[in-house]
């Protein structure tokens, strides 16, 4: 599941998924007005519900349009898999920060889940 924000990250998205249609039919995008007003009882309730893992897309840190909110999805990304990985859950949370144009941090990301994904497959 992917959660963007409607001013970098959702565009980014769609401008992803329409370049690499490939993708497309596996991801479920949630737009949301910033990923600062994303709680972290949403992003546990996706990984309750269905999702091995949730992906945060937003305006870059320093120049988020809600000036903190990318800043404060962070800090609840991180307090999120710190807590996942002391339950010994492998369910992950990873946040990207992007802007409408350039999605390469988008595919660098998802790179990244990948390779964390076998790493967790591995592990016993």
């Amino acid at each position: 599941m992917v959660i963007a924000c409607d001013k970098s990250g959702y565009p980014a998205m769609i401008k992803y998924t329409t370049e690499n249609s490939n993708y497309h039919e596996f991801i479920k995008i949630k737009k949301v007005p910033c990923l600062g007003s994303v709680k972290e009882i949403d992003i546990l309730e996706a990984l309750e519900e269905e999702y091995d893992l949730v992906l945060l897309v937003g305006c870059p840190i320093d120049s988020c349009f809600h000036q903190n909110g990318s800043r404060f999805a962070q800090r609840r990304v991180d307090r999120i898999n710190n807590l996942l990985e002391e339950s010994g859950v492998r369910k992950r949370v990873f946040i990207s920060f992007v802007t409408a144009e350039k999605i390469s941090e988008i595919r660098r990301t998802l790179d990244l889940i990948s390779s964390t994904q076998a790493q967790e497959e591995l592990k016993p």
